[in-house]
């Protein structure tokens, strides 16, 4: 009776102990199982920790890249403005030289039609020599030759003929 009774008690001591062994691992399994529902918590935590340091940096990002932009058109804005002020300069020089210009303009138009005036005298006396002459011999002595050589047309004195003689026929 003592080996079936130790038999019996070492089986149920073994037993007892792969109750106990099963128990311990069930117990570890649960708490293996709720430490990795935790991770999945955190990871999915850390997850979205992640996702808006992503957006932050995107948006870091794209405010850095405004910024660079923004300091881009002040700096244009600046050379505008000093272009401005230099263009303006030169505006205040050039003023003057086209007043200046447009005065010397109206006197070129002036002297312009002085000319044409002069032209179409200096025809009329030459055709009135002409005129003269053909009727005049070498010998005349009516003054007119004389006094046509001396005009101008400012109503000066002096000068020679501009047209040759003709020549009389005689």
């Amino acid at each position: 009776m003592g080996t079936w009774c130790t038999e019996g008690v070492k089986r149920t001591k073994l037993e007892y102990q792969r109750i106990e062994s099963t128990k311990r691992r069930r117990i570890t399994i649960a708490h293996q199982a709720e430490r990795i529902e935790q991770l999945q918590a955190e990871f999915i935590r850390l997850n979205i920790i992640i996702d808006n340091r992503a957006e932050d940096l995107e948006i870091k990002a794209k405010y850095e890249q405004l910024q660079a932009e923004n300091k881009q058109l002040k700096q244009d804005l600046s050379d505008s403005e000093d272009n401005a002020h230099e263009l303006q300069g030169c505006y205040d020089e050039m003023l003057p030289l086209c007043k200046q210009a447009k005065q010397l303009q109206a006197k070129i138009d002036e002297l312009k039609k002085a000319l044409e005036k002069y032209s179409v005298h200096k025809d009329d006396c030459n055709l009135m020599l002409n005129e003269h002459l053909s009727v005049c011999d070498s010998k005349c002595t009516c003054g007119f030759d004389q006094a046509l050589q001396n005009t101008n047309t400012d109503g000066a004195t002096g000068g020679g003929r501009d047209v040759p003689l003709k020549e009389n026929k005689e």
